[in-house]
């Protein structure tokens, strides 16, 4: 029988990658159109929250996935050496 559990390697070889991206309503004390999004790695989350056009968010989101994606691979190659 196997464990749902993954090793510290397995999860730093799975890149990040944008899960969901969904309307909210507006957090209190703000205004215009929000977004819940979801970024996964394996069983790693984070969720946060961003406001602007669908458009901007996606691409702010993005930058986020890549830079996150750009820093586990620099520390997969400082583990390397």
């Amino acid at each position: 029988m196997t464990s749902g559990y993954k090793s510290s390697s397995e999860i730093l070889q799975t890149p990040f990658c944008l899960d969901s991206l969904d309307d909210i309503p507006a957090p209190s004390g703000c205004e215009g159109t929000w977004y819940r999004y979801v970024i996964r790695q394996g069983d790693n989350v984070i969720v946060g929250m961003r406001g602007g056009e669908r458009s901007e968010v996606v691409a702010v989101v993005d930058d986020y996935v890549n830079r996150l994606n750009l820093r586990f691979a620099k520390h997969q190659a400082k583990a390397a050496r």
